[in-house]
């Protein structure tokens, strides 16, 4: 998978016509704008799974673990966070993003309903903060998928999702107190997350996009050995 291109400068082609994806990933020290092109695409990148990770919630309920099971108020920064992540993203590449909402457009009618419940809403406040983190991963999925093609997208997806659940097992085997439920299903592994259902889902998640990523041709023939991975997260949340 190559970073994903930082383009700053809306139709500019930066990349040569006859260039290959190494292009796209190794700078041509000769030329200073290369080299700060370069540190954009890898700084996009993470921004990329940095806005996934968020999304996923397990850094906030990690971080609710670790403060053994108190919520604090600084905790929504973290959202946040993820929010300005996917803006800026968009930022970076705003007339291809905007051209992505005419695809989206289901989505956007969904998103525009959730603003409309605000008028009926018995905590308007907090609706309208619900609202603005919708609409920011909204924008940032849009930002996202001009980005990437659907197989860049599932081999970014089989990484990140791989790697939270390669640390919820490891979590749930080191650390029983934190990666496994002490409440509600006591023993279950939870990992990272809050719940059992949480992980379970997740590890389901992963299954899928290393499959398609294994499947699809023989140069990603590995990623079938991260199925097991999910699977033992599955039994220990005692999933069904």
């Amino acid at each position: 998978m190559k970073p994903a291109f930082f383009n700053f400068a809306e139709g500019a082609n930066l990349v040569p016509k006859n260039g290959t994806g190494a292009d796209l990933v190794r700078p041509r020290l000769s030329s200073k704008f290369d080299v700060l092109g370069y540190f954009f695409q890898i700084s996009v990148t993470l921004s990329v799974f940095a806005v996934v990770l968020v999304h996923s919630s397990a850094p906030v309920t990690f971080v609710i673990k670790l403060m053994k099971g108190s919520v604090a108020g600084w905790l929504g920064i973290i959202w946040y966070m993820g929010a300005a992540l996917s803006l800026s993203l968009a930022a970076a590449s705003p007339f291809r993003t905007l051209k992505a909402s005419f695809y989206g457009l289901p989505f956007i009618i969904i998103t525009l309903w959730c603003w409309a419940t605000i008028f009926w809403s018995v905590d308007i406040d907090e609706t309208f903060k619900g609202c603005v983190l919708v609409t920011c991963g909204l924008i940032g999925a849009m930002s996202v998928a001009v980005r990437y093609d659907w197989l860049e997208l599932t081999h970014l997806l089989a990484w990140l999702l791989s790697a939270i659940i390669g640390a919820s097992v490891l979590l749930a085997l080191a650390v029983p107190s934190m990666g496994r439920m002490q409440e509600i299903y006591p023993g279950a592994w939870s990992g990272l997350f809050s719940e059992k259902q949480a992980l379970g889902f997740t590890a389901v998640l992963q299954i899928i996009f290393v499959t398609v990523l294994g499947v699809y041709s023989s140069k990603h023939r590995v990623w079938l050995w991260a199925i097991p991975l999910g699977l033992i997260a599955i039994i220990g949340s005692q999933g069904k």
